[in-house]
């Protein structure tokens, strides 16, 4: 059994913990992580079997200029022994009805073109491909070293 749940202050030593085993780096203090999570506009949900958090969803409800929110879904991980059990589904389900309960006009998230478990969930959703083309400007060459040699996809931005 899977409990799907968005992470909340009183969650953030077990957000710290399945950040630190998932996300590859090391997630924020506790103590920020609380700060963090008292944002309401901050969304962080996790999933957890029995025993151990598997999974987590690191989204952002944005208020826009236009007058509507929307919901930006930064990153979706699972657990590799943990793929392909539906987990991944659960958190996009549960972010979609966040969206609906705030009052969200949209959600939206980017993926890599060869992505294909991603694109087959988003697709399995019923989301709605679009085209776009990304840039990116590297801000503090030093944390963006860390991404570049650890998640695939990210580079280093030359000047």
């Amino acid at each position: 059994m899977i409990r799907v749940f968005r992470a909340t202050p009183e969650d953030a030593a077990s957000a710290s913990q399945v950040l630190a085993a998932l996300y590859h780096r090391e997630p924020a203090a506790e103590e920020r992580m609380g700060d963090i999570l008292r944002d309401p506009g901050f969304v962080l949900f996790l999933a957890q079997t029995e025993d151990e958090y598997v999974a987590y969803l690191h989204a952002e409800l944005i208020d826009r200029l236009d007058g509507n929110t929307m919901l930006l879904v930064y990153d979706i991980t699972v657990a590799p022994e943990h793929r392909r059990k539906g987990i991944a589904t659960k958190l996009m389900e549960a972010a979609l009805s966040l969206g609906r309960d705030t009052g969200a006009a949209r959600c939206w998230l980017v993926t890599e073109p060869d992505n294909s478990p991603a694109r087959g969930l988003y697709e399995k959703l019923n989301g709605d491909q679009w085209s776009a083309i990304g840039f990116g400007w590297t801000i503090d060459r030093s944390k963006a070293r860390f991404l570049a040699e650890s998640l695939p996809g990210w580079r280093v931005f030359d000047d």
